[in-house]
């Protein structure tokens, strides 16, 4: 199923991340858990099991200052990836350039949508596909052009996993994700999973993303189930496993 999200674009963005650990074999408790109290987005809803594929095309320099500026601030930095929500690439998909910066547990967000068949046009001449593209989403697109041209980024690596996504729908303030099924490998270009070898079998990330103060709801689950926070970012563990630079646990 082809999840339509082109006009679900959100935009500059500010609010708080947190991510947390969960074994599989926890996973389903956790998640009738999250059933119980909050609602599955509009996406999550759309899928018999709650979970749509997610793809991201990693950026980084050729000698890794992203990763490595992540891995010295522990965990602030910036990051560029193009993210697609289709479980293959076609020409009818749309991808989203995202830029993402965090300082500590706070995170800003800014991304546009592009159809995947811009996809070359936009990677190899970034300043002529600027040019030839007017609108709101300009400034998020130089933005995006100007972190590729002055930190010398290009794609590097891929990941791909299995997203449910659950939110408040009363407030629209809190928004929790969990991520399974994670495969990663080097890549320049979106890539089928095929192509890719699986990490982190066992392992669930549960990231729980809010708008202003933590709640008593967030602070039952991480007491229920003893959640075990974590810094760890897919960008960093992508480019770890990919190219070898030092794999570290979860």
């Amino acid at each position: 199923m082809k999840i339509a999200f082109m006009n679900s674009v959100r935009k500059n963005f500010n609010r708080h991340e947190e991510k947390y650990i969960v074994s599989l074999e926890n996973l389903a408790k956790i998640f009738e858990y999250l059933r119980e109290r909050l609602s599955l987005d509009p996406y999550s809803k759309m899928r018999s099991d709650g979970f749509y594929a997610v793809t991201n095309l990693y950026f980084d320099s050729d000698d890794f200052r992203c990763y490595y500026e992540r891995m010295d601030n522990s965990g602030s930095g910036v990051k560029i990836r193009l993210r697609s929500y289709d479980n293959a690439i076609g020409p009818d998909s749309i991808i989203y350039p995202e830029i993402k910066e965090r300082i500590g547990e706070f995170v800003t967000k800014d991304r546009f949508p592009i159809p995947s068949s811009s996809f070359e046009s936009f990677i190899s001449s970034p300043k002529e596909f600027l040019h030839s593209h007017s609108g709101k989403d300009q400034d998020a697109m130089k933005r995006f052009i100007d972190f590729m041209n002055v930190m010398g980024l290009k794609p590097k690596a891929v990941m791909r996993y299995d997203r449910a996504a659950f939110i408040d729908g009363e407030s629209g303030k809190l928004r929790i994700t969990v991520d399974k099924n994670f495969f990663t490998g080097r890549s320049e270009i979106f890539t089928d999973k095929n192509s890719l070898q699986e990490i982190f079998t066992g392992q669930v990330i549960v990231e729980i993303k809010f708008s202003n103060g933590s709640s008593n709801f967030l602070k039952s689950l991480l007491n229920e189930y003893k959640l075990e926070k974590t810094t760890a970012s897919k960008h960093c563990l992508a480019i770890e496993h990919s190219y070898a630079l030092g794999e570290r646990k979860l």
